[in-house]
């Protein structure tokens, strides 16, 4: 494979990157294995996705550098497990990762102190910053490959509905960098685990989240939001945030109809009122049952949908 072009320029920490749209299908993935649900990957490539924890983050990444080789990764996470952890020692190890940083959140050496200390133990302090952040992502590069992955998925075992988004786009990666730059800049080596709270609070509120970041693939104005088909991922919960979010927007009806029908199906299989009665077996049973193969229909005009060759998966 060809070499890319020179990276498009790396602006500081930006509020948001704006991307011209990209199209979509869903397909069938029945066997709960991140390698099917992933396929071959192919330059340019947008995977949308939704598991029931057949498959977790470390799950996606080990796929994901099965396909792109040796590669500079960045995880930013809320909490990361031990058995996590380890997998990413092996990686940098085996030469399957040629350098890793770590974003977690100011909570995690309170919460999970000796899974902080493992961190700290296995990558070295240089490669650890913490912040206020509860955004999940994962950028993988190296000279054939710009992957960002956004995901509710901590770097933990997720035994719940969760969603993935894997793109393979420059600029959506030089806009996760740059965040992550600004967090190590801001960090003296060894400095992450020994800050208060209020320190951490301080230069959180400092961060630059005004510059604008150059559109991607191309150049564009963006979505056409008078279609009225959003679909929005976001790490936020709907509550007061302080802290690093992420959030993506798009105008695409596939997105839309993929998301819809999952809904519909938590709905349908709860009565009116039920919701709040149910206790957790119950909720475990019912979703286990889920089906999330349903067919959604191709989007943008109707048609066949997509050559799936072309690497345009959701």
């Amino acid at each position: 494979m060809a070499k890319r072009a020179p990276r498009t320029n790396q602006a500081d920490f930006a509020f948001s990157c704006t991307r011209p749209p990209v199209k979509r299908v869903v397909r069938e993935c029945f066997s709960g294995v991140a390698r099917d649900a992933i396929g071959e990957l192919q330059p340019g490539a947008e995977i949308f996705g939704l598991t029931k924890g057949q498959f977790s983050l470390i799950d996606l990444v080990t796929e994901l550098l099965r396909q792109t080789g040796p590669a500079h990764v960045t995880i930013a996470t809320w909490t990361a497990a031990h058995s996590a952890i380890r997998s990413a020692f092996e990686f940098i190890r085996d030469g399957r990762i040629l350098s890793l940083r770590w974003v977690v959140d100011r909570s995690f050496g309170s919460r999970q102190p000796e899974y902080c200390q493992a961190l700290i133990e296995s990558f070295g302090p240089e490669c650890i910053r913490i912040t206020r952040t509860h955004a999940k992502f994962v950028v993988i590069r190296n000279e054939e490959w710009d992957l960002a992955v956004r995901t509710s998925m901590n770097l933990n075992h997720n035994p719940r509905l969760e969603d993935f988004e894997i793109s393979d786009d420059p600029v959506l990666a030089d806009y996760l960098d740059s965040v992550t730059a600004e967090i190590f800049a801001r960090q003296d080596v060894g400095e992450a685990m020994k800050r208060d709270t209020a320190t951490v609070d301080r230069v959180f509120s400092e961060m630059n989240t005004g510059a604008e970041v150059p559109s991607a693939r191309g150049g564009g104005d963006g979505f056409d939001l008078s279609a009225g088909d959003l679909a929005i991922r976001t790490s936020m919960n709907l509550n007061h945030n302080p802290r690093l979010e992420d959030f993506e927007i798009s105008d695409d009806p596939v997105l839309a109809d993929y998301l819809d029908p999952v809904t519909a199906e938590i709905f349908a299989r709860q009565d009116v009122g039920e919701a709040m009665k149910r206790d957790t077996a119950t909720v475990d049973r019912v979703f286990s049952e889920m089906n999330t193969g349903a067919e959604v229909p191709s989007a943008r005009g109707g048609g066949d949908g997509f050559d799936l060759s072309a690497g345009d998966l959701a």
